[in-house]
């Protein structure tokens, strides 16, 4: 009798101590899990954001050459202008 209450409390003790290390494992898994999915919504924020300094990178780019383009314009019109200006005046 006595040998077999020795076996029952060392199964049951065996049993509660191999749950508890399948709880620790699970809650590791948990963790890392839970962690790589934090770093992706980062990355992917981080991503997404590159992309739009990039897009307004390139915006202020095609503005600049715009308004270069159309200063060179009116300082072509502002010589013919002045051009002609001389000419009446002569």
């Amino acid at each position: 009798m006595m040998e077999r209450t020795k076996s029952a409390i060392v199964s049951a003790t065996t049993l509660g101590l191999g749950c508890s290390v399948v709880a620790a494992q699970v809650g590791l898994y948990m963790g890392a899990a839970t962690t790589n999915l934090i770093l992706d919504g980062v990355i992917a924020t981080k991503n997404t954001g590159s992309a739009l300094v990039s897009r307004g990178y390139g915006y202020k780019q095609s503005v600049e050459s715009q308004l270069i383009s159309i200063i060179a314009s009116i300082q072509g019109y502002a010589k013919v202008f002045t051009l002609s200006l001389f000419t009446l005046l002569i």
